[in-house]
């Protein structure tokens, strides 16, 4: 019993980590909240260091475990055009990323490192999930120390690209 209790505290304290902001993004659903809600909802600067593109930046907040800083930028009719999370490179930070993605519901699509591709899609045609997993992540393994490395997620009509250059990782939703 308290083996149950213990595990429904872990599992559920991920979600109660997630700023209200940022559940539409993480939904799966392609209906972002304007950027005037997201006000609403938290802190944010306008951080835009060009006239014709409006930026909004945010303090530093938890995605999971993760310490994370939020950049929103809007179209030309004020809405969401894209939100990215930001945080500084590491092997530790990169994985986590990955972890939160998959605790939210994306799946993997495309991985590029460098210039060796890896499309989930097109493995699955030709082997079984288990075999994909396994050449997935072997294909992840040979190549940790290259750069630049983008894996893209999905979940529902919510496309997540997770990116790194060796400095920064980026996860922005588009």
């Amino acid at each position: 019993m308290f083996r149950w209790l213990l595990l429904l505290l872990v599992t559920g304290s991920g979600y109660a980590a997630h700023p209200g902001f940022l559940l539409p993004f993480l939904g799966g659903d392609s209906t972002w909240p304007t950027h005037q809600v997201i006000r609403q909802m938290s802190e944010w600067i306008n951080c835009s260091d060009d006239a014709t593109l409006t930026k909004w930046c945010s303090d530093e907040f938890r995605y999971y475990k993760l310490k994370v800083w939020g950049e929103v930028k809007e179209d030309a009719q004020g809405n969401i055009a894209s939100l990215t999370l930001n945080a500084p490179y590491s092997s530790y930070n990169w994985s986590q990323f990955q972890l939160a993605l998959r605790k939210d519901g994306f799946k993997i699509n495309h991985i590029t490192i460098g210039d060796a591709q890896f499309s989930v899609a097109e493995e699955l045609l030709q082997s079984t999930h288990q075999q994909v997993d396994k050449s997935l992540v072997l294909f992840l393994n040979q190549s940790r120390s290259q750069f630049p490395k983008r894996i893209d997620f999905q979940y529902g009509q919510v496309i997540a690209k997770l990116e790194t250059d060796g400095d920064e990782v980026y996860l922005k939703f588009a």
